[in-house]
């Protein structure tokens, strides 16, 4: 019988806590909040030329608020797929990302802030069009 008091206690502090840490929003174990992800949007004016807006073409994280970027692009019947590369290093566990339909998040950064300017190639692969590339880029700041 107490095993089972136990064991229901040990559920419902569990589910205190859970509660606790997750009602404004969940929180990092560690402290801290997640800001919202930083949107690259890949858009096509009306001549269907690719580019990336003027506000766009550096993005700023910050690594203390736990910041980071979503690729997307406007949803066209003309495009096939759109990558993301890093062509040196990548402030991400991956340099590449790709994505058809929807979005591609980058996750956390994993280098140290810095104002090293991580370059990269957005390509956008048009269905029945030769590639078209932009290039942004992203600093990681403290």
């Amino acid at each position: 019988m107490r095993s089972m008091v136990a064991i229901a206690l040990a559920i419902l502090l569990g589910m205190l806590i859970g509660w606790y840490m997750c009602h404004g929003g969940c929180m990092p174990l560690m402290g801290g909040s997640y800001g919202p992800p930083k949107e690259v949007n890949v858009v096509a004016d009306s001549t269907y030329a690719y580019h990336i807006g003027v506000n766009q073409k550096t993005v700023h994280l910050s690594k203390s608020l736990h910041e980071s970027v979503v690729w997307t692009f406007d949803h066209d019947s003309t495009v096939d797929s759109v990558t993301a590369v890093f062509s040196g290093s990548s402030p991400f566990r991956s340099s590449r990302f790709s994505f058809g339909d929807s979005a591609a998040f980058s996750g956390l950064a994993t280098v140290h802030a810095g104002p090293t300017v991580y370059d990269y190639i957005v390509t956008v692969y048009p269905r029945h069009h030769a590639p078209v590339i932009v290039d942004p880029g992203i600093i990681i700041e403290m």
